[in-house]
């Protein structure tokens, strides 16, 4: 009997802090990108896409989205965003990509700025043909 009342002491312990996570505040914060992949050999009539990458500084960061801003008919600005979940870290680097999608985009060479929410940022290039 002692050893079924210890094993379920250890089961309460190990599922606390789960379920305790799921309802600690959470706030959405702007991240950096330290490189952006732009694939070549999209048309007007293709979906345009470029995948972001990072690192975030622990545990606690979780992608949420990214959001493309058109600023002219040549310009897309581009902003990453994480869900930030306050509480006890795992205190590592987690590297972290995701997929923005352009969408249809006109002919010719187009700017793509990548905000960091520090107003630094990357600029590429990609190239849509007809």
């Amino acid at each position: 009997m002692k050893m079924r009342k210890d094993f379920f002491a250890v089961a309460i312990l190990f599922t606390f802090p789960l379920s305790a996570h799921a309802a600690l505040p959470s706030h959405e914060q702007i991240v950096g990108v330290s490189d952006v992949y732009v694939p070549n050999g999209f048309d007007t009539n293709a979906e345009a896409f470029v995948v972001v990458n990072g690192l975030f500084p622990n545990g606690c960061y979780k992608i949420k989205e990214v959001r493309v801003r058109n600023v002219g008919s040549m310009t897309q600005e581009i902003t990453t965003s994480a869900t930030v979940t306050e509480g006890l870290c795992l205190t590592v680097i987690v590297p972290f990509h995701h997929e923005a999608r352009l969408g249809q985009l006109a002919a010719g060479v187009h700017k793509l700025r990548f905000l960091n929410g520090d107003k630094t940022f990357i600029e590429k290039e990609i190239l849509i043909g007809k």
